[in-house]
C-alpha cells in the first residue's frame, strides 16, 4: 500500500508493510524542498496505540503522525502540520 500526496512543493510517501501478526510499518515522510528525510519503523501490537510525534527545527515545522492500531479493523492515519505555510493535510487509511 503506497499512499501518495503531493501539494505545491512538497511530497510526502508513506509506505506500510503488514504481516500476519506482527505488523511492521514503515513510514517514509520526504520534504523534497527542504531536502530532508525522515525514516521511521515502527513496530506495533495488535492492540496497541502509538503516537510519534516529531518536531523539526529548521524552520519550526512541526510534523505530527498518529498511527492507530486495532485487532478488529486496522486505521492508519497520517497527520501532517506545517506552521510555516499554514497549512495542514490529514490523510486517513484504512486497510482491512
Amino acid at each position: 500500500m503506497k499512499v501518495e500526496l503531493s501539494s505545491l512543493r512538497r511530497r510526502d510517501e508513506m509506505k506500510v508493510e503488514s504481516s500476519s501478526l506482527r505488523r511492521r510499518e514503515k513510514m517514509k515522510v520526504e520534504s523534497s524542498s527542504l531536502r530532508r528525510r525522515e525514516k521511521m519503523k515502527v513496530e506495533l501490537s495488535s492492540l496497541r496505540r502509538e503516537e510519534i510525534k516529531v518536531e523539526s527545527s529548521s524552520l519550526g515545522r512541526r510534523e505530527e503522525m498518529k498511527v492507530d492500531s486495532s485487532s478488529l479493523g486496522r486505521r492508519e492515519e497520517m497527520k501532517v502540520e506545517s506552521s510555516s505555510l499554514g497549512r495542514r493535510e490529514e490523510m486517513k487509511v484504512e486497510s482491512s
